[in-house]
């Protein structure tokens, strides 16, 4: 009969039976956690090895910069044609077929072929220098400036095209500058240095209809486009535009409430 075993000793060998079930379970777990191998290597933490190459990079579909403009010549300078002595002013007809040259001091228009580029005759006008020249929508009449240089009055002239004489002329108290012509023909709007004032002028009858106080030293007027209305000032009632007749206003220089602009030297 065995003498009974030491319960110290038991307990030892639960003790081991314990550290290797531990130790087998840790060791399934980790087997279960390690990495799956491809083609034989371990691909580890690292990037992925593949068999295949990488694509190519694709070429950008995005258009570039254009290519430079090429290069614009300057236009050359025909030759001069002779217009005569003193020329000062010049205005083509409405056809644009001949040039207006105002020889001031001269006293005479040089009239010039635009496809010839050449002088084709010249108008004497004897009662005054001409300083600017304006014509009429049909191109048969010309109006003109007509003042000496210091002189306190001066006159507007009228020219027949097709006789080449001037026909009327209407004294001015002032210096008449650059005349501009309504778009039906019917009136003129003269700027007058001295007074100071734009006069209005009928072209049926050649009568002065009403002048128009600016602020000094009026040179020349620029009709605007027709609109549908115009913008007033406070001290003008409200009205339509639509005739190409400037208005009074208290607004001078770039108005945009008239149909009329008057510019000052």
């Amino acid at each position: 009969m065995l003498a009974p075993q030491p319960r110290w000793r038991n307990r030892r060998v639960v003790a081991a039976a314990g550290v290797l079930l531990l130790v087998l379970v840790g060791g399934s777990v980790a087997l279960a956690l390690m990495p799956a191998r491809t083609g034989g290597q371990d691909t580890g933490s690292g990037p992925v090895v593949s068999d295949t190459a990488p694509p190519e990079p694709t070429a950008s579909t995005t258009p570039g910069p254009p290519p430079p403009a090429a290069s614009v010549p300057f236009p050359s300078v025909g030759q001069a044609i002779p217009v005569g002595e003193t020329p000062g002013y010049a205005v083509a007809t409405p056809d644009g077929r001949q040039l207006y040259v105002a020889n001031r001091e001269a006293r005479t228009l040089t009239v010039v072929d635009v496809e010839l580029e050449q002088t084709i005759g010249r108008i004497p006008v004897s009662v005054g220098p001409v300083q600017f020249v304006a014509f009429a929508p049909d191109g048969q009449t010309a109006y003109l400036s007509l003042y000496d240089k210091g002189s306190e009055a001066g006159a507007f002239g009228v020219l027949d095209i097709r006789t080449r004489e001037v026909v009327t002329t209407v004294p001015l108290d002032g210096e008449p500058w650059s005349p501009a012509v309504t778009r039906d023909g019917s009136r003129i709007y003269l700027p007058l240095v001295g007074p100071n004032t734009v006069a209005v002028i009928d072209t049926g009858t050649y009568e002065i209809r009403t002048q128009i106080p600016v602020r000094p030293l009026p040179h020349s007027i620029e009709f605007t486009p027709p609109t549908a209305h115009a913008a007033t000032s406070p001290t003008t009632p409200p009205t339509s535009s639509r005739s190409s007749t400037p208005r009074r206003t208290p607004c001078y220089g770039r108005c945009r409430s008239t149909r009329a602009r008057t510019a000052w030297r």
